[in-house]
């Protein structure tokens, strides 16, 4: 077992308990506690480090370098540099996305520089742009207009005219969008934020190697959080609650029910159950074991830890209650009772199997030599 503790608040409570039973939570225990501000910052802490554990475990998994560099600060600073570096590193993947669109604007029109176009403006000139196909390009235009060709493939020509102050202006085509910043501009600007991208990236996966840190730092918050609770008066006016919640769920079923809470932004902590926590205890027994555990229920299961003596009880209990009875006519009778037995009183199926396993046992006994 597993066991599992939650902040959330009472709001938010009674959806979470039906789900976590749907995942095979059990023995779930709640704490109603009065929450004023010191208390609601602490919970909110928590639910962000848990967020940035989840980010950087991701981060983790996806790294290619193995190696580990030490970190010498403390979790509080640590969860701080996290949160700025994946803040940092959502900003620049939007600025890139950006400059990405600006540069497919602007390669059509090659490389110029943006004092070239201001000198032109401060001489009076309107610029006006234009883009057209190469083979309906009229080389005409070139004498008869004042016009410069800033790019030129085979597919594409896109250039400037010049507009004369004073004078009329009139030009066969409709005009363009001309770019505010060049295309070699854009290209140094992408690399730049490239490189910081990539220096984010590599800083974040120096602190995926130190979420232990950041977990101690929770469970240090988590205790101190208990501590203030325990001491808060329940006359106290507030205008919340904050439910502190305990409960066990098999280990095996960990991965899908971590899955949950971590897609819920949700702050729990996760440690291995043991005997003093007085978890439920589940029997693992294979099939022909597990039709004898009635009669460990008739006693008392085994305390968390112990050594469960089902897997004991076939061999002795069949062999001792067909050794006793030895008569191969009531061996018959009671298998047919409790086959007939499944069918009609489903209910109490399993004590049904016991007793055809009993009865198969005395037919066993009785059919050996001497029997």
């Amino acid at each position: 077992m597993t066991k599992y503790s939650f902040v959330l608040l009472s709001e938010q409570t009674s959806d979470f308990l039906n789900k976590l039973q749907d995942l095979g939570m059990v023995d779930i225990n709640r704490y109603e506690k009065a929450v004023d501000q010191h208390s609601k910052d602490l919970s909110d802490i928590l639910l962000h480090i848990n967020q940035t554990v989840i980010k950087l475990g991701q981060v983790a998994n996806e790294k290619k370098d193995k190696r580990t560099e030490p970190y010498q600060s403390d979790g509080a600073s640590l969860l701080k540099e996290a949160t700025e570096l994946f803040s940092k590193r959502e900003s620049l993947k939007t600025t890139l996305f950006s400059l990405s669109e600006q540069m497919k604007a602007a390669e059509p029109w090659g490389p110029f520089t943006l004092q070239d176009v201001e000198k032109i403006r401060d001489l009076g000139y309107v610029i006006h742009a234009y883009s057209q196909s190469a083979r309906r390009f009229d080389t005409e235009w070139e004498k008869q207009y004042p016009l410069y060709v800033l790019e030129r493939t085979e597919k594409q020509i896109s250039f400037i005219v010049l507009e004369v102050p004073g004078e009329p202006y009139q030009f066969p085509l409709n005009e363009a969008v001309f770019p505010a910043v060049p295309c070699n501009v854009l290209k140094d600007e992408i690399l730049e934020k490239e490189a910081e991208l990539q220096q984010c990236i590599a800083r974040l996966n120096i602190l995926s190697d130190h979420i232990p840190l950041l977990k101690s730092y929770a469970n240090e918050l988590s205790s101190k959080l208990d501590l203030y609770l325990a001491g808060v008066s329940a006359e106290k006016q507030v205008e919340d609650h904050i439910d502190l919640l305990t409960g066990f769920a098999p280990t095996e079923n960990s991965a899908e029910l971590e899955t949950f809470l971590e897609k819920e932004s949700l702050y729990y902590l996760s440690t291995p159950a043991e005997s003093s926590d007085n978890p439920p205890v589940k029997l693992k027994n294979s099939w022909f074991a597990s039709l004898f555990e009635p009669i460990g229920n008739m006693y008392m299961l085994p305390v968390y830890d112990e050594l469960d003596l089902t897997p004991y009880f076939p061999p002795f209990y069949m062999l001792f209650f067909g050794f006793c009875l030895g008569d191969m006519g009531y061996g018959l009778l009671l298998m047919i009772l409790g086959f007939a037995g499944m069918y009609f009183l489903p209910k109490m199926k399993g004590y049904l199997n016991l007793v055809f396993f009993l009865g198969l046992g005395a037919v066993i006994m009785a059919a050996l030599p001497g029997g």
